[in-house]
């Protein structure tokens, strides 16, 4: 068993990047099974074991230089610095902030609430941020986790208008089956009360558009 540094083999490298990857592809296309995790096992256990152990005992020069260059991820999880520096963590992370990040795309398109709508779009934000610093480990399919931040970012105001437009579409149902005035007023109130709390989190625009649905109400 090999301890300590392994002697590069050139000859051996450059085969297996040029007629070996050939030959790995067209392995793959007749047996799905081929270089899948686990058949090892069952086709030669004794080598899969000394493999594992040659691995672990053992290192390419080349090692050092990656390890020298290697990237490292700091993900923020609820308030929680984790580092992520290879690629198996980096896979499991993904898999949870990408379901995280469909839950919450769901919750801002479809919430009637202000304090839901905000605290997703934040978490959301936050969530997307965490993919970009996984990109040096992984690849993602569909778009690019950096390009897609910057469309939440941009696209934050004209999200919280249609958020708006459907509060008040529940407001006006609401008020239609209220029988006194007084109610109507208090209702009106809250509306506005519930709002405002977030002004920080809106642009003029934002605020202006759920003052006029206000002022239209009171004249009502």
């Amino acid at each position: 068993m090999k301890f300590g540094i392994r002697k590069p083999n050139i000859k051996k490298s450059i085969k297996a990047r040029t007629t070996g990857k050939i030959n790995r592809k067209i392995k793959k296309s007749v047996n799905p099974l081929y270089g899948k995790k686990g058949v090892g096992m069952i086709h030669n256990p004794k080598k899969l074991l000394y493999d594992k152990v040659y691995r672990k005992t053992s290192f390419s020069i080349f090692d050092i230089f990656k390890s020298n260059k290697s990237n490292v991820a700091i993900l923020n999880l609820n308030g929680v610095s984790v580092t992520v520096n290879n690629k198996n963590q980096a896979e499991m992370y993904a898999e949870q902030i990408i379901k995280h990040c469909e839950e919450s795309t769901n919750l801002v398109n479809n919430t009637k609430s202000p304090r839901v709508f905000f605290e997703r779009y934040s978490f959301l934000i936050s969530e997307t941020e965490n993919l970009v610093q996984l990109k040096p480990f992984i690849k993602l399919n569909g778009t690019d986790p950096s390009q897609l931040l910057i469309n939440l970012n941009n696209s934050k105001e004209e999200e919280t208008n249609l958020m708006i437009n459907r509060f008040f579409e529940d407001l006006n149902s609401k008020i239609d089956n209220l029988k006194t005035e007084n109610a109507k007023i208090k209702h009106i109130e809250k509306a506005f009360n519930e709002l405002s709390s977030f002004d920080n989190e809106m642009t003029k625009n934002n605020i202006n558009l759920y003052k006029n649905y206000l002022n239209k109400l009171k004249e009502s």
